[in-house]
């Protein structure tokens, strides 16, 4: 009877095992079909989540578009990290046909060596990765719309792997939209690039390569004395030294309505390091883009940049021969505690923003217009006059800095109703200027193309304005990293989001915002909180005990200086009482110093300290947990066990 008993639970266990099998493969199956189009993200950014402006520019498609994805296999047998990313590609891009309703057509294409797909491939312009036997492959994109307009992903570089789905939506809102609006820049900056002294070429910035996926990026020269009519949103960036008929022209152009962004700098570090621009480094009170500031309501300091402890970048300079790490008071590294509208779509996907000795603005009195903040330093800032920055010290700024009290304003949204910079003046010239928002055409031989009459300018006007107190924020090297893929093809890596600061008003000012909800979907860099608030009470003990340290070094040398040594048969010679005197001064030196290393000491420990229990709590601290949990759970079915054992006593 047992030998059955044991036959029959064997073969109950092995049915069991069976049916579950089944069950586990009948339940992936099903989930396959039906809920596929259901995912958990857990990642803070959702970057694995298909973004609501991605749905809208697929369910806007007005025409059909095809996306062709050239994936070598070859490619994903020797690279086994492409061959993982490559599959992620493949399933967002299904993902994208299955929300356009039959708009997006997609394709998967392995083009290989010496086919017909391969020549397609570079025809559409991808770029070849050689496979080190004479063969290439490809790990692009190229898509074409029903007027035989065409895009292209040259290669699918898994380094901008966060960026995926903003490089994907961006290829399909372009053959949805061909026609860009254009953006004026003026600006005295090499933003479209030049030559070196010698001779070199200089690249076009990488804010100025992201625009032109979006936009016509239009020079505007400041020698003119109007803004293009085909202009829709005017970008400023000083320095620039506006003449009078061009600035009356920007004045017009503001207040015709049309939309303004200004990038003001009280001090431009790419400037300053330019023997032709060095003299426009530093904005001046005068400079008539000041003046229009003013008009809008508006003021900025001149003459001083914004430091703040809370915010500072942490940097490597010389000291002495020395190479030393401080915090940089005017190199602001600004996450979401600065964004005083973080709910403006401005700040689409926007977690951080470097700016370098950016200025601060403010309200004037008896303003008329709207003055919104949009970022803005901690409650910690001051102002520091911009002599500190042709040669700065970190440690001589840090030395100065005096907390403010309140917060500065850095960037703001400027609209309402404006009077004219110019009203009343007169053009030095004698004539009228273009009225810079309405007129049309360039001037040829100095009278107006048909279609452009000169106007008055207007008395006043209703400004749609950004203001942001910092230029340098757009410069590369605070923002992002540059990869060049071939002659004509470069990518860029953001570090922060500068740029998408700046595209999102654009898309907002120039009538759009089917892309905001893309750019800058990256990961997040968290530092340790604690650490850092950590490093900076230890910097500042150790800061002021160096300042004290220095005074009492000074206070040595001066009485050193002070002992009198007489010259005898060419030696030196010192008295008793000077020899002690120069004994007690170095001990108290180096009593000093001790005291010093004991500072850096004591902040290495308190981080040391706090990594140890944060390993003890990641690693001890999360087994105990499960261990408790598992526990708990014994414990639970123990008690249940015991009280069925009682059950069935009770009925027996």
């Amino acid at each position: 009877m047992n030998i059955l008993s044991r036959s029959g639970s064997k073969a109950s266990a092995i049915a069991a095992i069976a049916l579950a099998a089944v069950a586990l493969v009948g339940f992936n199956l099903f989930a396959a079909q039906q809920l596929a189009p259901w995912r958990a993200d857990f990642t803070q950014e959702r970057l694995f989540t298909i973004s609501k402006a991605t749905r809208d520019v697929l369910n806007r498609l007005d025409e059909p578009i095809t996306l062709r994805l050239y994936f070598s296999k070859a490619l994903a047998e020797r690279a086994p990290f492409y061959a993982e990313y490559g599959e992620r590609v493949k399933a967002l891009l299904r993902q994208y046909a299955g929300l356009s309703h039959g708009r997006l057509r997609v394709e998967v294409i392995d083009p290989e060596p010496f086919s017909a797909d391969e020549d397609k491939a570079i025809a559409a312009g991808l770029t070849a990765i050689p496979l080190g036997d004479g063969q290439s492959a490809y790990f692009g994109a190229a898509g074409e719309n029903s007027t035989d307009q065409t895009g292209v992903i040259p290669f699918l570089d898994a380094g901008r792997a966060s960026f995926l789905e903003y490089d994907l939506t961006k290829l399909v809102h372009k053959l949805n939209n061909p026609r860009k609006k254009v953006i004026g820049v003026l600006t005295s900056l090499p933003m479209f690039g030049g030559y070196t002294p010698r001779g070199g070429r200089k690249p076009d910035w990488g804010v100025i390569l992201q625009m032109r996926d979006f936009y016509k990026v239009l020079p505007v020269e400041t020698s003119k004395d109007h803004i293009p009519a085909t202009v829709d949103v005017l970008l400023i960036v000083s320095p620039v030294k506006l003449p009078e008929k061009m600035a009356r022209a920007v004045d017009a152009f503001a207040l015709s309505g049309k939309p303004v962004v200004v990038y003001a700098d009280p001090w431009n570090e790419a400037a300053a390091v330019d023997r032709q621009l060095v003299s426009q480094s530093e904005l001046k009170a005068d400079d008539p883009l000041v003046k229009l500031l003013k008009a809008w309501g508006v003021g900025i300091s001149t003459g001083k940049v914004a430091g703040d402890i809370t915010f500072a970048r942490r940097v490597i300079f010389n000291a002495g021969g020395r190479r030393q790490a401080a915090s940089y008071l005017v190199w602001l590294d600004m996450d979401k505690r600065a964004f005083a509208a973080a709910n403006d779509p401005a700040f689409a996907n926007v977690s951080k923003m470097i700016v370098g000795s950016a200025g601060a603005l403010e309200k004037l009195k008896g303003a008329k217009t709207a003055f919104s903040p949009l970022v803005r330093t901690s409650p910690k800032a001051m102002l520091m006059s911009t002599d500190n920055m042709a040669s700065p010290n970190p440690l001589e700024l840090l030395a100065a800095y005096k907390p403010g009290g309140k917060p500065l304003v850095m960037a703001a949204r400027v609209s309402g109703e404006a009077k004219s910079a110019f009203a009343g003046d007169k053009p030095k010239d004698g004539g009228k200027p273009k009225d810079g928002g309405k007129s049309g055409g360039d001037k040829s031989g100095g009278k107006a193309k048909s279609g452009g009459e000169k106007t008055a300018a207007p008395e006043s006007g209703k400004v749609n304005v950004v203001v942001f107190a910092d230029s340098d924020t757009l410069s590369d090297r605070f923002w992002a990293e540059r990869r060049r893929l071939s002659q004509t093809e470069t990518m860029i890596i953001p570090a922060a989001g500068n740029a998408t600061f700046l595209l999102n008003i654009l898309e907002q000012m120039s009538g759009g915002s089917a892309l905001s909800g893309l750019r800058g979907r990256t990961l997040v860099e968290r530092p340790f909180e604690k650490v850092v608030a950590i490093q900076k009470a230890a910097e500042a003990r150790f800061r002021q005990r160096e300042r004290e340290l220095k005074s009492k070094l000074d206070e040595a040398r001066k009485r050193l200086a002070g002992i009198t040594a007489r010259v005898k048969n060419g030696k030196v010679v010192i008295s008793e009482k000077d020899s002690e005197l120069i004994i007690s001064v170095r001990a108290e030196i180096l009593k000093l110093r001790r005291k010093l290393r004991d500072v850096q000491r004591a902040l290495r420990r308190d981080i040391e300290n706090l990594g140890f229990w944060l390993k003890v709590i990641n690693i001890a601290g999360v087994a105990l947990f499960v261990a408790l949990i598992a526990l708990i759970v014994a414990l639970a079915r123990r008690a249940r066990a015991r009280r069925a054992r009682l059950n069935v006593r009770e009925g027996a």
